[in-house]
């Protein structure tokens, strides 16, 4: 330790640069404490377009890490996230909706992130379209030119920028004539992707999307299938029903019982194909769920009011009997 005596000016430099020191310092751990919560303010504070790939789980994921616990109504956290991220892009929908349209090229066949990225950046995906834009990588951030990392998260959110900006180009371009196409501004195709705006996947569910600013689509899935046993003995297994109904799309199935079991379809061509193909089945029988005749609480309450309204009827009967003597 040197102890020396200083001036006034060389005393209020030396405190200055303390003072200064301290809150760096001080700035340092604060940030350090917030981590990727930094990330996430300057996110909702730009309110620039959140792009995502079947993006459900992440947006659940940022509000109950960043912004709050989620909440117990459904329609509160569908207007909280709104409020945080106006403008929200789901490649996953955006996909599987332009689908049809582009169903003669084969580009979009699959949705699954990695597969999307595959097609548009061949050269049919590149080129299907005139004044398709190029997508290069910055200075220096070239580590994904030759190498892919899926599922980490710089390389998954650079496969998402590409395959959106791809949609936007196919979708823009749709219908027009080569003696008319030119090349697009992104606020071109941020205006021609609005119809799919705020609309985010969701997977085996009623619906094939949520609407974030808005009420959800009413259900387009296929009616539920029931099953059940034509021998008392034969007990069901969900393991078994999917070997067999797999082969016709994709399901899920509940069992309801030892004999009885429920299966939702993914679309109605599945569900047509299997009742059907198990039309004559010689262990189970298949048909659209009614809820009158298959319900185990709608059958209980009916037959408890078929069993009071019959003991009504027999005491008016026995009491009129009695009258009458």
């Amino acid at each position: 330790m040197s102890i020396r005596k200083v001036s006034e000016q060389e005393r209020q430099s030396l405190e200055t640069s303390q003072d200064n020191s301290r809150e760096s310092y001080e700035t340092r751990i604060l940030n350090e404490l917030l981590g990727f919560t930094r990330v996430f303010r300057l996110l909702t504070d730009a309110k620039k377009p959140l792009i995502g790939h079947n993006m459900l789980m992440d947006l659940m994921l940022i509000y109950d890490k960043f912004y709050m616990p989620l909440p117990d109504r459904y329609t509160q956290f569908k207007n909280d996230i709104h409020k945080l991220f106006p403008y929200v892009f789901d490649t996953k929908h955006i996909s599987a909706s332009l689908r049809k349209a582009f169903e003669t090229t084969g580009l979009l066949e699959e949705t699954v992130l990695g597969s999307l990225y595959r097609a548009l950046d061949s050269k049919e995906g590149r080129f299907h379209a005139l004044h398709s834009p190029d997508i290069v990588h910055a200075p220096g951030s070239d580590r994904y030119l030759e190498v892919q990392k899926l599922h980490e998260a710089g390389y998954d959110a650079y496969l998402t920028g590409y395959v959106f900006l791809r949609l936007s180009h196919l979708n823009i371009m749709q219908g027009v004539s080569s003696s008319d196409a030119e090349p697009c501004s992104f606020q071109q195709y941020m205006a021609s992707m609005k119809p799919f705006m705020n609309k985010v996947n969701i997977i085996r569910a009623s619906v094939n999307h949520i609407q974030l600013d808005g009420s959800d689509p009413l259900s387009e899935r296929p009616q539920w299938l029931h099953v059940q046993s034509r021998k008392v003995a034969y007990q069901l297994s969900s393991a078994q029903l999917a070997r067999w109904f797999s082969a016709y799309g994709s399901v899920d199935i509940r069992l309801t019982g030892s004999t009885r079991a429920l299966v939702a379809t993914g679309n109605h061509r599945c569900a047509k194909d299997i009742l059907k193909a198990f039309h004559t089945h010689e262990l189970i029988c298949v048909s659209k769920y009614n809820m009158w005749r298959h319900s185990p609480v709608i059958r209980g309450l009916m037959w408890t009011g078929v069993l009071v309204s019959g003991g009504v009827c027999l005491w008016a009967l026995l009491s009129n009997n009695k009258k009458g003597e």
